[in-house]
């Protein structure tokens, strides 16, 4: 591009304000701080326990803002048995089961030529961002609005994982596993 830029950023990224920080340094961390204390929401994509690791807990983050929604996007979920390893949409796709059911049959899975995993975790975080705001808002019985942020865990596998639509029952029921179809629906 002219700017220098990849034509993607130039769409993602229009009229939007960026600014970097090293977390792994106090100073990027007292930015932060800074930064959350007036925000209405966070969303961070490190490994499972890294905010954490470095102090910035979503209870950290909250201190000078309880209405703060944290929204944690990683591969596999911020608990669970595989949480602690980095997620990719390329490998969380096959894991999830949507590649087992995409290709031609008799054919290794193809990968699709975009990146749905990340797409839909950042959908179902969206979702979930919303619903967290909307409940931060919600007047109580005493007349008082929560006011207060929470954590919303959107999983790459688990949001593939909600693709599979029939895939679950027709298995769970039927003991059929899906096939690949090629480009034809079943």
């Amino acid at each position: 591009s002219q700017t220098g830029d990849s034509l993607w950023w130039q769409s993602i990224g229009r009229n939007k304000r960026s600014v970097a920080l090293d977390l792994r340094q106090e100073d990027g961390r007292d930015v932060l701080q800074k930064l959350v204390g007036t925000a209405d929401v966070l969303v961070e994509n490190f490994k499972p326990g890294t905010l954490e690791k470095w102090g910035m807990a979503p209870d950290v983050l909250r201190k000078d803002n309880p209405g703060l929604v944290v929204a944690r996007v990683s591969g596999y979920g911020q608990t669970g048995p595989k949480s602690s390893e980095p997620g990719f949409a390329s490998v969380c796709e096959g894991v999830g089961g949507f590649r087992f059911v995409n290709g031609v049959p008799g054919e290794p899975p193809v990968r699709p030529n975009l990146s749905i995993g990340d797409t839909l975790a950042a959908m179902n975080a969206t979702m979930g961002i919303l619903l967290a705001l909307i409940k931060r808002g919600r007047i109580s019985a005493g007349g008082v609005a929560c006011g207060l942020g929470q954590d919303v865990d959107a999983s790459i596998v688990e949001s593939v994982f909600g693709m599979l639509e029939a895939c679950v029952p027709e298995h769970d029921y039927l003991g059929e596993v899906r096939q690949p179809s090629g480009s034809s629906l079943t």
